[in-house]
Parts: structure tokens; C-alpha cells; sequence
């Protein structure tokens, strides 16, 4: 089943769930019974499959908000990427840029900002952003651009673009650095041996860069959640961790 109807058929899930923990109150035990069901039915069917299913059993008002945005959430994430963004895409992926991992928490942070604009609950566009970065773990390097791109609101796809550049240019200016060689030499698809003579500290500098060299400069989820109040110490540590 592809990502996007995946995404869809979650988004369908956490209404039913919010719907059947307020019907049953204390019994979760029924509520997480029918959810269940539900889950097995449907999970190999088109999400709107679910959709159709549940929009009886909603009352009015949430089967209003579930179908407004399953609506919104399908077509983003249908909306074709622009000629110059399929290019960005395709320069990416090089051993000077960013790790898979640090790539998604980068994107889904973002993609968070668009949920938390769009959906009644916070928690909610909160809960739906973790289960993107989940469903997005098994996609290889240019698939989850692909995927997510059209989920991060366009006046951030700029900055999302300067913090990969930046982090390439970092990465290739430390490896020349180590190994003497010029940033503009250094070929991605270059394969560079190391000095025989290792100096100090070349024994335990890698030819790619820390994580922590370049800024993420996008806020955690969970800052993006509390900010009425100022952000722990705690949170401004976890910055970089995983959404």
C-alpha cells in the first residue's frame, strides 16, 4: 500500500479513536476493541474506503472536520512538485549531505507546521506528524523528498533548501580540512583515501561531519506545542531528536 493512503488511513483512525474515547469514556477496553476491528478491516483498502465507513458513525460536526481534512491531506500530498524542486531532489543524496534520519526530522518538523495550520486538534496534527516520520523510515533517500516536499509550506521549502546546502558545504569543507584537499576538488562520487600518516585527532575525525556542526533551524514538535511558555533546558538539548 503506498505511503499517502497510508498517511489518509491513519488520519481516519485517530478521528475514530478520538470519537470512540469520547462515546466509551472509561471503557477503553471496548473503545480500543471496535478501533481494532476497524484497523483490520480496512487497512488493505483505499483510504477512503475507511472514510466512507466512518462517516456514519461520527456525529456531524467530526464527520465535518474528518472529511474536511482528509480532503486538505490528500490533495497536498497529490499536489505535483514543481519542475525545479524535482531538480533540487535529484542533487541530493550525496555522501556530503545529511544522514537519511536527520533529513526526515528535518522534513517532518516541517511538516508538522503544515498539519498544525490545517487540523482542528493539535495533539492530533502532533500525533499524525510522528506517524508520518514512522511510515517515512522505510522510503530510501529521494522517495521521501518525493513524498513529503509537498507537505512542507512553501515559504519553507526555500529554508529547507539553504540548511542542505549549507550542511553539504560544511561536510566537503571538513573533509578538506582532514585530508588537505580543496572543498571544490572534492569530488561526492570521489573515493578519498586517508593519509597514511595520521596526526593527531585523525584517528577519530571521520571523513563525514557531527550532526551538531550544522544548526537544524527548524523547532522540535515539541517546542512548537508549548509555544506559549518558554522552552525548557531539557528541550533546547533534545532539539535534535528525532519528531
Amino acid at each position: 500500500m503506498e505511503f499517502r493512503n497510508y498517511v489518509l488511513l491513519e488520519l481516519c483512525w485517530l478521528h475514530f479513536e478520538k470519537h470512540l474515547v469520547t462515546t466509551h469514556g472509561q471503557d477503553r477496553r471496548q473503545a480500543s476493541a471496535r478501533l481494532s476491528g476497524h484497523k483490520k478491516a480496512f487497512h488493505n483498502q483505499a483510504a477512503v474506503s475507511s472514510l466512507e465507513a466512518l462517516i456514519d458513525k461520527l456525529d456531524e460536526a467530526s464527520a465535518d472536520c474528518l472529511q474536511m481534512e482528509f480532503r486538505f491531506l490528500q490533495n497536498t500530498m497529490e499536489r505535483p512538485l514543481r519542475r525545479n524542486d524535482i531538480a533540487w531532489i535529484l542533487s541530493t543524496g550525496s555522501q556530503w549531505g545529511p544522514s537519511k534520519q536527520l533529513t526526515l526530522q528535518c522534513l517532518c518538523r516541517l511538516v508538522f507546521r503544515t498539519l498544525s495550520a490545517n487540523m482542528a486538534s493539535l495533539h492530533m496534527a502532533q500525533t499524525l506528524a510522528r506517524i508520518i516520520h514512522d511510515r517515512a523510515l522505510p522510503l530510501w533517500y529521494h522517495p521521501t523528498f518525493v513524498a513529503l516536499l509537498p507537505l512542507v509550506p512553501k515559504n519553507d521549502v526555500g529554508r529547507l533548501q539553504d540548511w542542505y546546502a549549507n550542511y553539504v558545504f560544511q561536510s566537503r569543507s571538513h573533509h578538506a580540512l582532514l585530508y588537505g584537499q580543496q572543498p571544490a576538488e572534492a569530488e561526492p562520487n570521489q573515493d578519498v583515501q586517508p593519509p597514511s600518516d595520521t596526526g593527531a585527532g585523525s584517528s577519530t575525525d571521520g571523513p563525514r561531519q557531527d550532526q551538531a556542526m550544522v544548526e537544524i533551524p527548524f523547532p522540535a514538535i515539541e517546542e512548537a506545542t508549548h509555544t506559549s511558555s518558554a522552552p525548557s533546558s531539557s528541550s533546547r538539548n533534545n532539539a535534535g531528536a528525532a519528531p
